[in-house]
């Protein structure tokens, strides 16, 4: 017997107690896409301040709003190889970095070819930011937790996102639509300051590495200091990088039968989800009511995403993903019609914007939480960044599609009956998945299924 000694790193996170440094992360995580969310929303709030400012048509709006999202389908498809190659942290800073900058140029923009050149350079960022902080949070949690804590961790996007709307209408009244980009780049580029002093590298990348002892050593000292570790231990994770393109990793050993399905649900309800959260301030001003109170009901959107992230989180611990998913489209279907139905009648517009918020954005959230746990380590931030990647471009085209709906001489609620289409789209997707992946053999397709291997440590010979 040599002596050496093996760790098990899944063991050791599964098994153990939620430290203070897991606590961290997630923290860390939560603030990250919280910045996230206010620079990503800011445009949708101020659209009202940058029209009236430049004097714009409806239809001229439509690129402002989706310069953006084609940068994040650019970062997304681009930077989650990257990641799997070369660690979750330094990608993270880098993301928050690009887009913090970019938006905060904004602030300085003169016309309207600067601003969609800033947009889509700051959504390179945006891209990056939240396929790794899912992966970050769903390394780092243990497997029973994992998903309710990936749900709680969801709530800074998603207050971010509403957190935007609340700056917009304590800046833009007094100050101007700029100003609003100030606060929200400058609140990132801080945010990057703290990921560089505290923000660790992902343990369970490092593992599947099988190099980097001596980094991971000072990390499991953290993690869990009451863990005996020799001198010349060593750390192993079940799901070692393989040779080959993290992308090719998406469709091998049967993971085809969830990658197709999560990029065409992805798809339609990022097309959904854009389409309503960047128009409901401009239709709701078209219907008679004040700037401030169209974005303030833009606003509850996001905050019934908020709970619906904790209630998903909840539900995908105890039931199937895809059943869920399935649940969550239906009723985000039913909620958009009767958005469409309400007419300019404030306190139904609320309740019912906030229930469209909260179906509609937990059915995002069930797919990123499931991207995030349903690969192996060398593949994860590849297949959650790719699947947003695709779900971008009908976030693309939700905006455009918004603005050619409005330029007919259609009303303005058959925008929101439009908007049950891709819902429809998606529940027969979460059909398919709940049919054709739930039957398929789960210890090939998803990630950390089957029993905690028995030894976390072993005596090499």
């Amino acid at each position: 017997m040599s002596g050496e000694e093996i760790v098990d790193i899944r063991r050791v996170i599964d098994e153990g107690r939620f430290s203070r440094f897991q606590a961290r992360v997630v923290g860390l995580c939560i603030l990250l896409q919280m910045c996230d969310g206010i620079d990503l929303q800011a445009i949708g709030y101020t659209g009202p301040g940058i029209r009236e400012e430049l004097h714009l048509t409806l239809g001229q709006m439509g690129p402002i709003f989706s310069a953006g999202l084609l940068g994040m389908t650019c970062g997304a498809l681009l930077v989650g190889p990257i990641s799997d190659r070369v660690g979750r942290r330094a990608v993270m800073i880098g993301a928050v970095l690009l887009f913090g900058a970019f938006s905060l140029a904004i602030a300085w923009a003169t016309d309207v070819t600067q601003i969609i050149v800033l947009r889509f350079l700051a959504g390179l960022g945006f891209g990056g930011a939240m396929p790794n902080s899912l992966a970050m949070v769903a390394e780092y949690m243990p497997h029973r937790k994992r998903y309710a804590i990936m749900g709680v961790s969801s709530l800074g996007f998603i207050g971010g996102s509403a957190l935007s709307g609340w700056i917009t209408l304590a800046l833009m009244p007094h100050f101007g639509w700029r100003s609003v980009f100030v606060a929200g780049g400058g609140a990132a580029l801080v945010m990057a300051l703290a990921l560089i002093a505290f923000l660790p590298e992902s343990l369970r990348f490092l593992a599947s590495r099988g190099d980097r002892d001596s980094e991971m050593r000072g990390i499991v000292g953290k993690l869990a200091p009451t863990l005996a570790l020799m001198p010349g231990t060593r750390f192993t994770a079940p799901d070692r990088s393989p040779r080959g393109l993290p992308v090719r990793q998406l469709f091998t050993e049967g993971r085809t039968v969830i990658t197709l399905p999560f990029w065409i649900a992805a798809f339609f309800v990022l097309l959904n989800l854009y389409l309503l959260t960047n128009w409901i301030p401009i239709l709701t001003k078209q219907q008679g009511l004040p700037t401030e109170q169209g974005v303030f009901i833009a606003s509850l959107f996001q905050v019934g995403a908020g709970f619906a992230g904790i209630s998903v989180g909840f539900l995908m611990d105890r039931v199937i993903p895809f059943r869920v998913l399935a649940i969550f489209a239906a009723c985000a279907g039913a909620a958009v019609i009767s958005l469409g139905l309400a007419g300019p009648h404030p306190p139904l517009l609320m309740m019912i914007t906030f229930i469209t918020g909260f179906f509609t954005v937990g059915c995002q959230s069930c797919l990123n939480m499931s991207s995030a746990t349903m690969y192996p380590t060398y593949a994860r931030v590849t297949g959650a960044g790719w699947m947003l990647g695709i779900g971008r471009i009908g976030s693309i085209l939700g905006p455009l599609i918004g603005g050619a709906i409005l330029s007919t001489a259609l009303p303005a609620a058959y925008l929101f009956y439009f908007a049950a289409i891709p819902m429809i789209c998606v529940f027969c997707t979460a059909v398919f998945l709940i049919l054709k992946a739930e039957r398929f053999a789960p210890s090939r397709v998803l990630f950390d299924v089957g029993p905690t291997p028995a030894p976390s440590r072993q005596a090499a010979e």
